[in-house]
């Protein structure tokens, strides 16, 4: 995949914490994904799942409530110092789509992918 090309898979990917439920389930659709990358001040902030838009509406949550008030304490992303067979394992284990990587300021550095 070149550079233009991720970047544009990257960016579709990627979601503002002030977005709706319905927002997510709407780029979830565009992007062909089930995992967003959540932004605050354009800065990475977290990781929303259909499971967790699934678990919102399952507990009858408007789907104008932000993504922001049902995001989880505890998700799995990578260091850019990680080893790529370490994150590869990871991500075939828990069958994940991609997996952030952040630097040591916990910026985000990098996205790898999975096979789709």
């Amino acid at each position: 995949m070149d550079k233009n090309n991720k970047q544009q898979r990257i960016d579709a990917i990627m979601i503002d914490d002030g977005a709706t439920l319905i927002d997510a389930l709407q780029q979830m659709d565009k992007a062909s994904s089930k995992l967003l990358i959540v932004t605050r001040e354009q800065k990475f902030y977290s990781l929303v799942s259909i499971g967790d838009l699934q678990r919102a509406m399952i507990a009858y949550q408007s789907f104008s409530k932000k993504i922001s008030e049902i995001l989880r304490p505890k998700i799995e992303v990578g260091h850019v110092t990680d080893e790529r067979k370490f994150l590869l394992d990871i991500m075939l284990q828990n069958r994940t789509e991609f997996m952030p990587l952040l630097d040591d300021k916990g910026n985000l550095a990098e996205v790898i992918f999975g096979m789709k």
